[in-house]
């Protein structure tokens, strides 16, 4: 019984872990073209 405890807590500590690397990617470069697109639209805006 103790062994099937272990079993079901590592399993859903690594099924946290996957869901966490899918969802919580690193937004940053996503970010920095967003900066980018704006600084561009703003140099047209500027012309």
């Amino acid at each position: 019984m103790n062994n099937l405890k272990k079993l079901v807590s590592v399993a859903a500590v690594g099924t946290l872990m996957l869901g966490l690397v899918a969802c919580g990617g690193n937004n940053a470069p996503a970010e920095e073209e967003a900066v980018e697109e704006n600084a561009a639209a703003e140099e047209e805006v500027a012309e």
